[in-house]
């Protein structure tokens, strides 16, 4: 009797065990997955202002995963002016690699959200920068599980650069 209760006993610890291993690894996975965002105005007309996003995805970690493709929305003081669309398609991520994801497009309708648009719309007619926040949310899915990943970044706006 004295051998099952051992039996029992590392099967519980090697199940604890690895536990901790996979939660560890899920953990460090989304906490290396570096986002850099870089944004241009597109186009700014009476519609509104489009902005077009590229997104570099770096996986400095040895295991190769994939991430769903990213879904951004642009933030100014408090007030959420614009989202891309929800695309539901797997970007790999290679191990120690990175993907590149290119023309990202947000419209801020002028009528949609009058005020914080109307005040950017006229700095950026001037040539003022404009300091948004850009969250990134993503999945990141190691085969065996899907782990969500959301970032805020602050990225700056002028017409005529990125």
């Amino acid at each position: 009797m004295s051998v099952n209760k051992l039996l029992v006993g590392v099967g519980i610890g090697a199940t604890a065990l690895a536990t901790y291993v996979y939660a560890k690894k899920l953990s460090l996975t989304s906490a290396h997955l570096e986002v850099i965002p870089s944004a241009m105005i597109h186009k700014i007309n009476l519609a509104g202002i489009a902005i077009k996003m590229d997104v570099r995805l770096k996986n400095p970690d040895g295991g190769s995963f994939k991430i769903k493709y990213p879904f951004i929305k642009l933030v100014h003081e408090g007030s959420t002016l614009g989202s891309s669309q929800a695309i539901d398609k797997d970007i790999n991520l290679p191990a120690y690699g990175e993907a590149v994801i290119n023309g990202i497009m947000i419209q801020i309708p002028l009528l949609g959200i009058l005020s914080s648009a109307y005040k950017m719309y006229q700095a950026l007619l001037k040539g003022s920068e404009i300091k948004l926040i850009a969250t990134t949310i993503t999945t990141i899915d190691l085969g065996w599980n899907k782990i969500p990943f959301e970032k805020n970044d602050v990225i700056t706006l002028k017409k005529g650069s990125k």
